[in-house]
């Protein structure tokens, strides 16, 4: 058997030429191509005048922007970004304070005690 368009000599049954390629008119049994999963990419010039919120929630509710975060790292970067920053500046923001509170507790001299005397013995 010969190809049709090159003249090539093919095996028999070939359904395709193997040197230019095309059909040779009978059916064609092969495996669809596989499918690639495939992110959308994000818009690097889309508004951000919007991710301030997204960092005021992150900072009040520091568990809600680490959750936020690890959902939308892939979809929403820079939104997942400022989740992110609020509530690690809440962690960070808290950290200091309790530093400077168990600072100031422990810099303090306790105060002596007084004898608790019932007023009718003196």
């Amino acid at each position: 058997m010969r190809c049709k368009f090159c003249g090539k000599q093919l095996d028999e049954g070939s359904v395709v030429c193997p040197r230019c390629g095309k059909s040779q008119g009978g059916e064609v049994n092969l495996p669809p191509p596989p499918v690639e999963e495939r992110y959308t990419p994000f818009d690097e010039s889309a508004d951000t005048s919007h991710l301030w919120k997204y960092m005021v929630i992150g900072f009040f509710v520091p568990l809600a922007g680490i959750i936020l975060y690890f959902m939308w790292r892939y979809k929403k970067p820079r939104t997942a970004q400022a989740c992110l920053k609020g509530a690690l500046v809440c962690i960070a923001v808290g950290v200091v304070v309790l530093a400077i509170c168990l600072l100031v507790m422990c810099g303090q001299e306790p105060e002596p005690q007084q004898p608790n005397i019932p007023p009718f013995f003196e």
